[in-house]
């Protein structure tokens, strides 16, 4: 069955990134205290990474700010930035996953302005054997860049949205398939589990 609404869990672990007070794009919860983005939103040479901000969406209101970053990681040609956050943030495990072809799924985004509503957009994998997987009939517009892709029953990331445009009039984007997304973590010396169990232990110790 095709809901494609994402998960409690999914729904609460996709986050507004701001940046001096700006929203900047979408960012999902990875770890207590690490969420990972597009690349591009940051500049690591020239942006402060003390002015990037995590807030919550808050239906109606405001949106509520969870933490600032406090180191980041990123990697260019993967288009992938991860940051380390002063405050923990709600969160989902990452695994290994690369959707097929012709496989449903939605990219799941924030918009761009307060109180910053969740929009859900499905579509059709058309092709996954590159390094990006592309996606037909999706529409996004500027901000979701970092925003979860998830499958047909909104249970599980399958990957993180980095472009979208049209061809032959048919809107398409591209996205980091998970299995990608965790191979770019490793090359950054980054083990989500070692980090889930280490940020969890350092808060039981603060505890």
């Amino acid at each position: 069955m095709m809901n494609f609404l994402p998960s409690d869990a999914i729904a609460n672990s996709i986050l507004a990134l701001y940046f001096e007070g700006k929203f900047a794009g979408t960012c999902i919860g990875v770890a207590p205290r690490m969420v990972v983005t597009a690349g591009h939103h940051a500049m690591l040479n020239r942006d402060d990474i003390g002015q990037f901000t995590v807030m919550r969406p808050s239906r109606g209101r405001p949106p509520v700010r969870l933490a600032a970053a406090e180191y980041a990681a990123k990697d260019r040609p993967a288009d992938l930035l991860v940051l380390w956050l002063d405050a923990p943030v709600p969160f989902v495990p990452i695994r290994g996953y690369l959707p097929g072809e012709a496989a449903h799924v939605a990219t799941v985004w924030l918009h761009r302005d307060p109180p910053h509503e969740v929009i859900v957009s499905p579509g059709i994998v058309s092709n996954s054997a590159a390094q990006l997987c592309e996606v037909r009939g999706t529409v996004s517009t500027v901000g979701c860049s970092g925003a979860a892709v998830v499958n047909m029953t909104g249970t599980v990331i399958v990957g993180m949205h980095l472009s979208s445009n049209t061809k032959q009039g048919v809107r398409v984007s591209e996205f980091a398939p998970a299995r990608n997304l965790l191979a770019t973590l490793s090359q950054l010396g980054i083990s989500l589990r070692d980090v889930v169990a280490e940020q969890r232990g350092t808060k039981r110790d603060r505890e």
